[in-house]
């Protein structure tokens, strides 16, 4: 990767200060300046002509001062030296005060993606240049309350949204989404605002492109790994689909927290099966997901007014399911299987390797799906 000296880049802000010292807040032709400026430094194209004028917005620039600051294209060390001049920097550009952000993600191969466009609410999935896209708009300390602050929160919630209601939407084929912690950008809807709307999702596209160049291959988990090749992925006729899935889209609350937990262990299971070392967990968040399933089912149907339990909710497979008794005493047969896989010391004793096969995930993975579009929108779907 290109590397820049502390010296160029001591020189580049204490350029910038000296330029802008008599200015409180940075107009437009400062914000110019400034791009150009990063893009000297680093050595890289500038943006094509009908795209340069989006970038010249404060956040924008912002976000490339943070980025030539922050990265690894200088050391520790080096960072602190320049603090001083990069702090006096900074607080002249201004920042969008909209609560509203709006991001974009790259699927990661491992996924069956949707072969066609999926727009509904505040999310929207598409391709571009042959990579399956994720764009989904959001409140950011809405989402950051929904997740309890959790360091280990993995997507937000209408991310998983769009990926649940992908999985229940098909009738028999699988679609899955797979989700990495790189390749992804975040700007707030106010810069995003002044984009047209028909040149908002490469714009994104694009600017992530920009903050990758930031970033070494391979050298933490939370920055980037190449983008896989585009014959990676894996498609799936969906055109058929939409209709349900706009269904379920509609019913599906991302304010039921329930649900949301039970739905993450599904999308979660998926990515866990596509690496068979991994398999024991995929099935392990499928039975998790079984038991969520089980008990939004009671509280759906259940008339008792009673806390949950087994048997009331055998009736109520019974009287939903022309094989409803039979389902259930699978489903029962599942939880022996989910005990050995997640007590240390069952009843009748540990094996440090379950006895597990491939059809204990598709089976149960199967049920959820079928139990999940119930729950939903009342679709019946053969289990």
């Amino acid at each position: 990767m290109f590397q820049v000296s502390e010296s160029q880049v001591k020189d580049f802000f204490s350029s910038a200060n000296i330029k802008f010292a008599n200015k409180d807040v940075l107009s437009i032709s400062d914000l110019e300046y400034l791009f150009d400026s990063t893009i000297d430094l680093l050595s890289i194209p500038s943006p094509r002509r009908e795209l340069k004028k989006y970038f010249i917005q404060p956040e924008i620039v912002f976000l490339f001062v943070i980025e030539i600051f922050n990265s690894r294209l200088i050391d520790y060390d080096s960072r602190v030296r320049c603090r001083d001049e990069f702090n006096k920097l900074i607080k002249k550009i201004s920042k969008p005060k909209n609560p509203n952000n709006v991001k974009l993600r790259i699927l990661d191969k491992g996924g069956n993606y949707p072969n066609c466009d999926l727009k509904r609410g505040d999310t929207k999935y598409t391709t571009i240049n042959f990579l399956p896209i994720l764009i989904t708009k959001y409140k950011g300390k809405r989402e950051c309350e929904y997740t309890n602050y959790s360091e280990v929160s993995w997507i937000n919630r209408r991310e998983l949204k769009v990926a649940i209601c992908c999985i229940l939407a098909p009738d028999s084929s699988i679609c899955s989404f797979y989700f990495s912690d790189y390749n992804q950008i975040e700007l707030n809807q106010d810069t995003l605002n002044i984009i047209p709307s028909s040149l908002q999702d490469y714009f994104l596209f694009e600017l992530l492109q920009y903050n990758n160049r930031f970033k070494p291959l391979n050298q933490h988990y939370r920055e980037r790994e190449a983008t896989p090749d585009v014959t990676a992925y894996r498609f799936i006729p969906f055109e058929d689909s939409i209709e349900i899935y706009n269904k379920l889209f509609d019913s599906f609350s991302i304010q039921h927290q329930p649900l949301m937990r039970t739905s993450n262990y599904l999308v979660k299971s998926y990515m866990l099966w596509q690496n068979r070392n991994f398999g024991e967990d995929a099935i392990a968040n499928v039975m998790f997901c079984l038991e969520g399933c089980l008990r939004l089912m009671f509280k759906k149907y259940s008339r008792s007014g009673k806390s949950f339990n087994f048997k009331e909710v055998e009736d109520i497979f019974i009287n939903l399911y022309p094989k409803g008794e039979e389902l259930f005493s699978f489903i029962k047969e599942g939880y022996d299987k989910r005990i050995s896989i997640v007590h240390a010391e069952p009843n009748w004793g540990a094996d440090w390797s379950p006895l597990l096969f491939a059809e204990d995930y598709f089976d149960y993975f199967k049920i959820c799906k079928c139990l999940l579009n119930n729950i939903l929108i009342d679709r019946i779907i053969e289990c």
